[in-house]
């Protein structure tokens, strides 16, 4: 075996032993947390010990945390909430912009058939002043609001 290969297997046993002895200890905190270490816990706080050195496994857990083990339930449950109240908030955008858009286009379908039904149409200038469409900027018009519609469908 090349020296490479013999340090690495030197390496990957030195990291399991000191795995398999290490104590993993569990306590709540002041705020009501659950802390998980490698070390015990500060003070004279009554604390759990999870594994003990030789590779014992942690008692079964259950409910949501046998699904995900070291994941704290609490902390799922907000995330959970966060996702749902986003999922809300996006489907509510969206309702909201499909409305709008829906009464955008009813507007231009109402436009356009003012426009097509020939009756005078009144606009104003950019200093206020008032004028009749000619018929070259209704043809414009058509064109232009015949387009934005077929974005509509």
């Amino acid at each position: 075996m090349s020296r490479m290969c013999q340090l690495l297997v030197l390496v990957g046993l030195a990291c399991l032993v000191t795995s398999v002895s290490a104590e993993i200890y569990s306590w709540k905190d002041e705020t009501g947390r659950t802390v998980i270490s490698d070390k015990p816990p500060p003070g004279k706080v009554k604390a759990e010990k999870v594994t003990k050195g030789g590779g014992e496994a942690p008692p079964p857990a259950t409910g949501e945390a046998a699904a995900k083990p070291g994941v704290d339930p609490e902390l799922e449950k907000r995330r959970k909430l966060a996702s749902e109240r986003e999922a809300a908030a996006k489907k509510q955008q969206e309702a909201s912009f499909n409305t709008e858009k829906k009464a955008g286009c009813d507007d231009l379908r109402r436009y356009l058939r003012l426009l097509e039904s020939g009756e005078r149409i009144v606009k104003g200038d950019p200093q206020g002043e008032r004028y009749y469409v000619e018929d070259d900027e209704r043809a414009r018009d058509i064109a232009t609001t015949r387009q934005r519609l077929a974005e509509c469908n």
